[in-house]
């Protein structure tokens, strides 16, 4: 099992707008990248959110789920209908260095991603936070139960 983790205890709002705080993968009793990573969350699970429907949909062979900082990322690819392979990566100058890899049941990550993104939106939307990554966000959210 995977969680996509966020801490709303530690959101903070750029004066720009940006949503910043807690996100990282829980599994198997380890986190990635960290369990304390900080980055723009709107941002981030929008290029995800995107990413993973090009590979849902055909359109694309394997999804990467980028971090806005560090040298972090998750490869994603589709070995059956039923399942996802994630590759957890981090970026040298020189490499992309494979740390660990999972196979989680596609469904269930989807729906996990999808349930993250719905409570992010809700947040901003207590914040009344309106900005160009939020509205973006709200049209590339996938329902995919």
């Amino acid at each position: 099992m995977i969680k996509i983790t966020t801490n709303w205890d530690t959101v903070d709002v750029t004066q720009s707008g940006n949503v910043f705080g807690e996100i990282f993968f829980e599994y198997d009793g380890k986190q990635f990248p960290d369990a304390k990573w900080t980055d723009f969350l709107v941002v981030i699970l929008g290029w995800w959110s995107k990413s993973l429907m090009d590979l849902m949909d055909g359109v694309a062979e394997k999804a990467e789920l980028l971090f806005m900082d560090g040298p972090y990322l998750v490869k994603v690819t589709r070995p059956d209908a039923t399942n996802l392979n994630l590759l957890f990566i981090e970026r040298t100058e020189t490499e992309f260095k494979p740390l660990d890899s999972v196979v989680v049941e596609t469904s269930s990550f989807l729906t996990g991603l999808h349930d993250v993104i719905e409570t992010v939106l809700e947040k901003c939307e207590q914040l009344n936070l309106v900005a160009r990554d939020v509205e973006t966000l709200k049209t590339v959210r996938k329902p995919y139960r």
